[in-house]
Parts: structure tokens; sequence; C-alpha cells
């Protein structure tokens, strides 16, 4: 039986927020969560969208991660004058627009003019800031999410989208212990951030195996309890996606979870096609099939590294891929990997592996 949080362990977040947004409505706000739940936090930017537009207000959700922009965009089905998107998607919108309207690549301009820039982190940005500023800006308010993903370069276009920077809406939720890009940058606000110090995601033993891993300020575990995290002992890439799909099998046929509540993920990314390669292969029960992010369905078992799962979380996480990392070098994907179960945490390494990265 997965544990749940019950009426008096829910945060009354999305209340905070749409108080916030009102004080705040001709100011930015920087909302700096420690411990962060997608699930919740989507229900309260639903909440909070929904407030905006009630008064008429265009709003844009933006992150990063698309498995994540997938996610908030479902959470928040049916709202009218709100757009959620990743960063890039946001880029590839507005340079189409001006290519149809104004008959003007920017993007191509701006390759022109720096051949050496990257153009997913400095070209991209740079046509998206010109793109607007041809156009006009189109929306009142603003709310990032995952904002320790974002580049330098990231934030003045994203900016520009406001009709208004002074009476505009611009709130930025980030929490620098997920910032595996290793990009985080200063954030255009000026506000003291209001941090979020209470775990309304992981049980009590997931708590305090993920954040071993975490640094700032205290967060308090949310209260629940829960099965303790189970380490799984196995040398080697094939041996360990052996006992992944043993206990795989085991959750769906004995313990009655589905497959699309479960998810297998990597630390080292570089091991991922190894990982896939061999699950695939692999007897899995008849209902699960094998998925990335974007797959995400109805017993689909998702197969994804901890970079691309970041912001996300299932009820069970089987982390792995772990045999090369450092705890101190690495902290940050490790600590994202773990705090991703809401319920259940195994941890399948070899022995060394595992005694290193939980003393």
């Amino acid at each position: 039986m997965l544990p749940r949080l019950d009426s008096r362990t829910r945060p009354t977040f999305a209340a905070t927020l749409s108080r916030r947004s009102k004080v705040f409505k001709a100011t930015a706000l920087w909302l700096w969560s420690s411990s962060r739940t997608p699930t919740m936090l989507g229900r309260a930017l639903s909440c909070l969208t929904r407030e905006m537009a009630s008064e008429g207000m265009r709003t844009l959700l933006v992150c990063f991660n698309r498995g994540l922009a997938d996610h908030l965009r479902e959470q928040c089905n049916g709202i009218s004058q709100l757009d959620v998107a990743t960063f890039h998607q946001v880029c590839h919108h507005w340079i189409a627009r001006a290519k149809a309207d104004l008959h003007r690549d920017f993007l191509a301009e701006a390759k022109r003019d720096h051949p050496r820039a990257d153009e997913f982190n400095q070209l991209m940005p740079l046509a998206l800031a010109n793109a607007i500023d041809a156009l006009g800006p189109a929306y009142d308010a603003i709310v990032v999410d995952e904002g320790q993903d974002f580049g330098d370069e990231f934030w003045m276009p994203i900016e520009m989208l406001l009709m208004s920077l002074e009476q505009g809406i611009f709130y930025v939720f980030l929490d620098e212990n997920q910032d595996i890009y290793r990009r985080s940058a200063q954030i255009p606000v000026r506000s003291e951030p209001m941090v979020l110090d209470r775990n309304c995601r992981n049980t009590g033993p997931i708590h305090e195996a993920a954040y071993r891993h975490y640094r700032g300020a205290p967060v308090k575990a949310s209260g629940i309890d829960g099965a303790a995290v189970e380490a799984i002992h196995a040398n080697g890439i094939a041996r360990q996606v052996q006992s992944i799909v043993t206990l795989v099998s085991k959750l769906i046929a004995q313990e009655g979870i589905t497959a699309h509540n479960i998810s297998v993920l990597i630390c080292d990314g570089r091991e991922k096609g190894h990982f896939e390669r061999l699950l695939a292969s692999s007897p899995l029960p008849k209902t699960a099939k094998l998925g990335r992010l974007e797959d995400y369905g109805t017993n689909v078992l998702t197969v994804d590294t901890v970079a691309r799962f970041k912001g996300l979380e299932r009820d069970v996480v089987i982390l792995c891929g772990f045999d090369g990392c450092s705890a101190e070098q690495d902290r940050e994907t490790l600590y994202v990997g773990m705090s991703g179960a809401k319920a259940l945490l195994y941890l399948c390494g070899s022995p060394e592996a595992i005694e290193r990265l939980t003393p």
C-alpha cells in the first residue's frame, strides 16, 4: 500500500500563492523552493493562473524541460489565456511568427552575425529577443518554473514578453539543489526570496536519503510514514537490469502497482543506451511497455535519465547508473533522482557505490 498525503499534510500552497499574487501584483516575486512537489505545484499554478485569467490576464507558464512542460500543460488544461511551454518552444513560436508576419528569420540572422555562438543557449535567446522587439510583447503575467535551469541569456527575452515591467506579474520558482545543468544564473528579481521549507512530496525514509545530498536551509520532513529505502546490490549493468526486471515484475504482479507509476532513472546519461537496450530485451510483464518521458501513458514504464526527469515525480523510483558517481560532485543528480520518489525508492548498483552514496 503506497502512503498518501492526508488533510493534515497537504499544504495550503495554492492559497498562499493566490494571496501573494495580489499583494505583489505590481512587483516581481521570487519563490525559492527547497522541496517542491510538481503535482502540488501544478495544482497551485492552476489555481494561480485561473485567477489571473479571470482578471483578463494573458499568462505564460514556462520551464526548461519538455517533460515538465507536458506535465504542467496537463495540470492546467482548460485554462483560458494561458500558454504553457518550454523556453525553447517559446523561442520557436516567436521565431516562426516573425517569419510569417515580417518575413524575417531572426535565428538565421543571429547565426550569420555570430557564427561561433552556441545555438541552443545564445542564438535562440537572441533571436527570441529580436522577434519580441519587432512584434511587441504579449503577456500580463509570466511564471517561470525550475528557474535554476535558465541561463543568463534567457532572462532578458523572458522579461521582454511582459506588456509592462512595472505592472506585470513575474514569478520564479527554483531549487538551487537541482542545478544539474550548472547554468544557474542571476535571477532578475530584486526582492527577497520566499523560502518553501517543508517537504510535501516524500515519505520520511526517502526524505532522509535524498536530503543527505541537499545543501541549504533546513527543510522539514512531511511526517508521512513509509517503507525504508531498499538497496539492491548488483555488479555491472547486465546484473542490475536483471534485478530491475525482477523488481518491476514483483511490483506489478504482487503489489498491484501500475507500470506508469514506476520510473527507472539513470544517473549517468552515458549509460542510458546500454540500460535501454538490455531492458528492451528483457521479459517484463505483458501489461508493461517501456518508454521515455514523452511516451508517458497508461502502463508505460518510464526509463530515462535523472536530468530529463527533473521536476517530475512517480510513486516508485528505481535509481541506477550511479556506480561512477561521486557523493560530492554529483550530489544534485543524486538529490533529484532520490527526491523524485513519492512512496518507494530503490537504489540498484554495486555494493561499493551504494555504501558510498548512503553512508
